[in-house]
This record gives structure tokens, C-alpha cells and sequence, in this order.
């Protein structure tokens, strides 16, 4: 149900495509950390977050939107909010794979047309974190090995990533904009979310630009990114009619959900 209003919701709007659900994975244990997440999460353990996340696709999907899946590789045992600083996920490769990658394995397996959006934070004990030139991590969002290895070769996925905000304080404190769209593309990312400053996305822009002229991005990457996003836009639906009488129907069945809550 929820999913069908956020839909319809959002169509009414003019949107198509909506940047959720959070299917991190926040049990009993994560809960007791401050990282931003709050009551975003779908579901208290991977089973319950998969089949939640599940259920709330299917209901924007049917209604004409395009999900997200976030924040992958996941983000539920980080312990400080990426929109501040690069979260240090310490967990190993065992549990990545058990728990946090789980709900990404069984949705992708189920929905074409799912779009993944990329963390800002490091794994250094999951066998797959990157380090800059000084040792610095580097967050995984701009790596390689999460985005390539991880992502499209290990779990299979053919459909468009797009990175979380590049202006988060997670990038922000160690790269500045440029260098991070650069170094997004390189990784693997097909779209970049820059969601405050115009400047910030004229610099970027200028910055992918000159790095494809000189060679530095390769146009074949390039192409890659741009055929992800025209089969994504192919399959978007065409936008609804504007209907006040549907909007109030929408406002009534939310209020109406809420109260069963």
C-alpha cells in the first residue's frame, strides 16, 4: 500500500523515478548508532528488509515508478552519518555477504529495472576497500572494486548505479567536487547526484567533459553510462494527468493508513 500512494503521489508531481527504499540493514544491535538513517529502513534483519523492500517496489513499479535501492554496498552498521564525515564500516566480508549484500541479491534477481545508488563509506575489513596515493581510504561510492568488481561482476547488475550526494561531507572533507565526478565515473557510476550547488554541478560537468576530451575517461565508459540511462528512460512511464480530485483520494488513503498504523 505504501509503495502504490508513494506512486501515486509522485505522479501526480510529474516523477517517475523515486530514490528508495533504503534497504540497509539495521537489526537490534545497529539501532544503537547515530547514522543519519533513522527510521528509513525497510525491515529489522535482511529476510524482513528484502521481502518489505519487496512489497513497496512492487507497489511503485505497478503504479508507473521506478525504484532505487540504497546505500550499496550498505550502510546499516555504520556508526556516523555520511552526510557529516566518511563512515569506517568494520565489518568483514562474511557478514557483507550474509547480511548487507542479501536484500541486493534478491530484488535484483527479481526487477530489471531497479536503479542502485552507491554509499559514501569504507569496508577495509570486507576484502574490497581501495586506498588513495597517502593510504587514505577511499569511500566506495568512487571505487572500483565496489562499483566494478562488486557490483557488476560478482553480483550481476546491468542496470544504471547512481552515487548518494557528491556534496555530502563524506567526499566533500577529502575531495573536491570535480575530482570526485571524475573519479565516480572511472568507478563505475553511470549518473551523479549533485543535489544543492549549481556551481558544483557546472564544475563537474566541466571536469567529466575535459577528462573525456583528453582520454582520461574513456568514451567507451562513457557510452556504457549513456546506454544504462536510455534503457532506464525507455522504461519509464508517461507522465499523468494532473488531478486534484485524485490528489485529495491520495491525502484520504494516507491519512486513512496512518491511523491502522
Amino acid at each position: 500500500m505504501l509503495g502504490k500512494l508513494t506512486a501515486r503521489a509522485l505522479r501526480q508531481l510529474g516523477i517517475n523515478i523515486n530514490f528508495a527504499p533504503v534497504v540497509d540493514v539495521i537489526d537490534e544491535k545497529r539501532k544503537t548508532t547515530n547514522n543519519g538513517l533513522y527510521s528509513r529502513n525497510f525491515g529489522s534483519d535482511a529476510e524482513s528488509t528484502s521481502q518489505l523492500a519487496d512489497a513497496y517496489l512492487r507497489g511503485l513499479s505497478e503504479n508507473g515508478v521506478i525504484g532505487c535501492l540504497k546505500h550499496f554496498p550498505g550502510l546499516g552498521a555504520s556508526r556516523v552519518d555520511s552526510h557529516s564525515e566518511l563512515p569506517i564500516v568494520e565489518i568483514d566480508r562474511e557478514t557483507l555477504q550474509s547480511v548487507d549484500l542479501l536484500p541486493y541479491r534478491r530484488l535484483l534477481a527479481r526487477r530489471d529495472n531497479a536503479m542502485i545508488m552507491t554509499a559514501h563509506c569504507s569496508y577495509p575489513n570486507a576484502g574490497l576497500q581501495g586506498n588513495d596515493a597517502d593510504g587514505s581510504l577511499i569511500p566506495a561510492s568512487l571505487d572500483r572494486r565496489v562499483l566494478e568488481d562488486l557490483l557488476r561482476n560478482e553480483i550481476g547488475f546491468r542496470g544504471l548505479a547512481i552515487t548518494d550526494d557528491l556534496e555530502m561531507g563524506a567526499v566533500t572533507r577529502n575531495f573536491g567536487i570535480g575530482e570526485a565526478c571524475r573519479r565516480a565515473v572511472l568507478a563505475g557510476a553511470d549518473m551523479l547526484a549533485i543535489c544543492a550547488s549549481s556551481d558544483a554541478v557546472r564544475t563537474g560537468f566541466e571536469v567529466i567533459s575535459e577528462a573525456a576530451d583528453s582520454g582520461i575517461i574513456p568514451t567507451s565508459r562513457l557510452a556504457q553510462a549513456l546506454e544504462r540511462i536510455d534503457i532506464l528512460a525507455q522504461s519509464t512511464s508517461p507522465s499523468a494527468q494532473f488531478s486534484l480530485d485524485e490528489l485529495e483520494e491520495i491525502s484520504s488513503e494516507i491519512r486513512e493508513l496512518k491511523a491502522g498504523l
